[in-house]
Order: C-alpha cells, then sequence, then structure tokens
C-alpha cells in the first residue's frame, strides 16, 4: 500500500480544492437560475402587457418591439466586438 502523495502546487491542497468545488457549485448554481429567469421574463412581460393594456395584439407587439430592440442593438455592439476583440485591445 503506497502512501499518499503530498500535493505538488498549492492548488492541490485540499481547502483549496473543496473551496473551488463549492464555488464552482455556486457559480453553476446562480447560472442556471438567472438563465431560467431571463427566459421566462420574455412570457411574463407579455402576460403582464395584455393584463395592462387589455389587448393581446398590444401585448404582441410590446415583445416584438424588445426583439426588434434587441436585434438593432445587437449590430453596434458586434462591430465594437469585431474592433476591440476580447479584452479591448
Amino acid at each position: 500500500m503506497s502512501a499518499a502523495c503530498p500535493p505538488t502546487t498549492w492548488l492541490e491542497l485540499p481547502e483549496v480544492v473543496r473551496a473551488r468545488r463549492r464555488t464552482l457549485t455556486t457559480l453553476l448554481l446562480a447560472q442556471v437560475l438567472g438563465t431560467l429567469g431571463i427566459g421566462a421574463a420574455p412570457s411574463v412581460g407579455v402576460l403582464l402587457a395584455e393584463q395592462v393594456t387589455a389587448s393581446e395584439t398590444w401585448a404582441g407587439l410590446a415583445r416584438s418591439s424588445t426583439t426588434v430592440g434587441a436585434a438593432l442593438a445587437a449590430f453596434p455592439l458586434g462591430a465594437l466586438a469585431a474592433r476591440w476583440g476580447a479584452w479591448g485591445r
């Protein structure tokens, strides 16, 4: 039976490994819950707009305008990303 090898770097220390695993789990759960919220927001927004306006047409128009606005904002944001890159070089 061989003895356990000591960690070769500080990243392999047991307390660091536990902290990294706990942090990764927390980030994963936060990402999943945040994505669920972002996915549900448009549906809730349409229902709210329908109740406020009492019209399915206006509720659909509100959602469509949000989509068109996001699409139009994507063009200049894409150009900025292409120009400056990931790290703003």
